[in-house]
């Protein structure tokens, strides 16, 4: 089991459709540029830095999350929530995310290749509708046993059944693939 906790890309302009007036609600990017953001070197903020032991001095320092193995069942958590300064105000992140039912994850494993692959079907899918303080969860889920099993949504005390299509959409919070 592996869980992941993706931050969201700020799109730019020419990546979603409209200005930048209404960027956070046209915004549009998917999981492979959450991946790519989660193993990119990152600078440390100042306070971050690593003492030289040689030279006691706090040096400029970098940060990289990589990958080693694919897990078994990898859960995915999309960074819904953030603040653009330390101690600032939440708000939620309305960037849509579009990610796949199937997901190689071979890009982003530096060691060895398993036997088994880095393949992953999406079995599940925790939705967040509404704001910070004000919201509401529902989930897709795949019910049912080998070529029967079928997409339902939950809704609190409702469970319907639903099309593949109706899977991906913007409140995604929480994927879960196997």
């Amino acid at each position: 089991l592996m869980y992941l906790s993706l931050p969201i890309p700020k799109p730019t302009v020419s990546e979603s459709s409209g200005s930048s007036a209404s960027l956070s609600e046209s915004a549009e990017v998917d999981l492979m540029q959450c991946l790519d953001l989660f193993t990119k070197k990152e600078e440390l903020e100042e306070d971050d830095w690593v003492e030289c032991e040689k030279t006691k001095q706090r040096e400029r320092s970098l940060k990289k999350l990589d990958m080693w193995s694919a897990p078994e069942c990898l859960i995915i958590h999309l960074k819904r929530f953030s603040s653009e300064r330390l101690g600032g105000p939440i708000s939620k992140v309305n960037t849509f995310v579009r990610y796949p039912m199937d997901l190689d994850l071979r890009p982003w494993i530096c060691g060895p290749q398993q036997e088994r692959g880095a393949q992953y079907q999406l079995n599940a899918v925790v939705n967040h509708s509404g704001t910070l303080s004000f919201g509401h969860y529902t989930a897709h889920g795949k019910v049912g046993e080998g070529s029967d099993r079928r997409w339902h949504l939950f809704n609190d005390s409702r469970v319907t059944q639903v099309d593949e299509s109706s899977v991906v959409s913007k409140e995604a919070y929480i994927l879960f693939y196997e």
